[in-house]
């Protein structure tokens, strides 16, 4: 089961979310960096414990719906940025 750590700075650093993954006793290897998806799996038992510990869940959904709107929003920054260039 796939669950991100949501700190409730959202958008959250990879040191915040090492910092939550400390507090709820997870080892740093399991932290799985990629890129856009920075996050540790977790059991249903560490996602309560997460919840307790000030995190937020959000549903796999929502979170591929928001990385994709990021994405896109990158894209058009760097077209502007390229227009912007050409001229």
């Amino acid at each position: 089961m796939l669950f991100e750590i949501i700190n409730p700075s959202d958008p959250y650093t990879v040191e915040e979310l090492h910092a939550m993954a400390d507090t709820i006793g997870l080892k740093r290897a399991w932290f799985q960096d990629r890129p856009g998806c920075p996050h540790y799996d977790l059991t249903p038992r560490r996602r309560e414990k997460a919840l307790q510990n000030g995190a937020i869940f959000k549903p796999a959904k929502e979170q591929a719906r928001e990385r994709r709107e990021r994405r896109m929003d990158e894209s058009l920054q760097a077209c502007r940025g390229n227009l912007t260039e050409g001229n």
